[in-house]
């Protein structure tokens, strides 16, 4: 029994190692290039998002301005936000959670 529990371990290490070691070679990749960014960043979510610091967003993926509603963190119950017009592109919105989410409201500006 112990000699299994020996060989088993002895075969988790190893596997652990070698995931490790394949994580060791993706993350020294080539860098981005300005490009690739540009495509990763046409190829993200329209509409709202938050980034890894916190931060709200939204990417109005569209060729013109339209007006969106900007939902705030309510406070005892009541709605609370705004319109507002955006353009093309990402337009930054506040903190999130104070900024809830942000939806398109059905016409330009």
């Amino acid at each position: 029994m112990r000699r299994g529990i020996k060989s088993a371990l002895a075969t988790a290490a190893v596997a652990a190692a070698a995931s490790l070691a394949m994580g060791t070679a993706s993350a020294s990749a080539a860098p981005v290039t300005a490009p690739q960014a540009q495509e990763a960043k046409a190829a993200s979510a329209c509409g709202w998002y938050t980034d890894w610091t916190a931060h709200a967003w939204y990417n109005h993926c569209g060729t013109g301005r339209v007006v969106i509603y900007v939902d705030l963190l309510s406070v005892g119950g009541s709605s609370e936000g705004y319109e507002t017009c955006v353009g093309p592109g990402d337009t930054y919105l506040g903190s999130w959670p104070a900024v809830q989410g942000a939806w398109y409201v059905g016409r330009t500006c």
